[in-house]
């Protein structure tokens, strides 16, 4: 801990992404980094080999430390996450000690290095959790076999003991950790995800100017990911009853994930028109592209909520 008044507060955070490196966890990380660098304090971030490089004019309290494995392939194969883990795990050994120490849930069980880190770094120890491992693994296709899992479970339920404090993004994931990781109510902290504020840099042109605008259609509008704990086939049967009406919408979905060649397929299949498609848009389109929306579409599987 610091002891020397005149020495900045220091703080790691810990994530297998970080800018320019997508995902929504990346781009939260980077803003709550920018707003601790500005209040004083020394931030550093261990992250994975990723783009090997750092967003343009980040703060000069902010390190930016990149191991020497990671995957620029997207989505990631799960056959990558024990060696990530292992290799974070390695790198932690040999970083200083920091005042508070941020395990995140990228790899997955990132958390289970805690008691080492409490043990050997005597740092304070904060868990921001998007994610509840290992029980979202196999919802996202992780064939694990069962006594793995029950394994893991055991070892993620001590190691977030462990922990000072849990931050978590809602509700139903703060009564799922006091509930089924016995984690006291006082250690648990709710931070809901904020709107990203990076975008708000970019002007905003006039709506028939703006290129993602079909004036003559009502957009409904998803952006994100399309992971495998969404589900897209509840939004597919409702388009294909609205279609045959022949209301002037579109449906447009923007993004990336292990669902896509699937869901891409279930839409031909179902022969779904006013259906279409986008990539990931860069930053400087992204305000543009989420005003085209007339209504924001948000989906998650029933298993995954919480």
């Amino acid at each position: 801990m610091t002891t020397d008044t005149n020495k900045k507060p220091s703080i790691l955070f810990i994530n297998r992404t970080f800018p320019p490196d997508k995902g929504a966890m990346a781009l939260r990380l980077l803003e709550l980094a920018e707003f601790m660098a500005v209040k004083g304090w020394q931030v550093t971030i261990l992250t994975a080999k990723g783009r090997e490089a750092v967003p343009e004019g980040l703060h000069e309290n902010i390190s930016v430390r990149r191991m020497k494995v990671g995957t620029m392939h997207y989505p990631i194969p799960f056959a990558e996450y024990p060696r990530l883990l292992f290799e974070f795990a390695w790198a932690l050994l040999w970083t200083k000690s920091h005042d508070i120490t941020v395990t995140m849930t990228d790899p997955p069980l990132l958390a289970c290095v805690a008691p080492m880190l409490r043990l050997l770094k005597r740092t304070k120890l904060v868990h921001w959790s998007h994610e509840v491992h290992p029980e979202i693994l196999p919802i996202m296709g992780a064939g694990l076999p069962k006594w793995f899992l029950t394994i893991m479970r055991m070892k993620m339920k001590f190691a977030l003991k462990r922990h000072h404090k849990i931050a978590v993004i809602g509700r139903d994931m703060a009564r799922y950790m006091i509930e089924y990781k016995s984690i006291p109510k006082e250690k648990i902290v709710i931070i809901n995800n904020w709107p990203d504020t990076f975008f708000q840099r970019y002007e905003l042109p006039e709506r028939d100017e703006n290129p993602f605008v079909l004036p003559e259609r009502t957009t409904f509008l998803y952006s994100g990911n399309f992971g495998m704990a969404h589900d897209f086939e509840t939004l597919f049967q409702g388009i294909k009853l609205l279609e045959p009406k022949k209301y002037p919408l579109r449906f447009l979905f923007v993004g990336q994930g292990r669902q896509l060649d699937e869901i891409q397929e279930r839409v031909a299949e179902l022969g779904l028109e006013s259906v279409q498609f986008l990539s990931y848009q860069p930053e400087a389109r992204v305000k543009e592209l989420l005003d085209a929306g007339d209504v924001h579409l948000a989906t998650m599987k029933e298993d995954a909520l919480g």
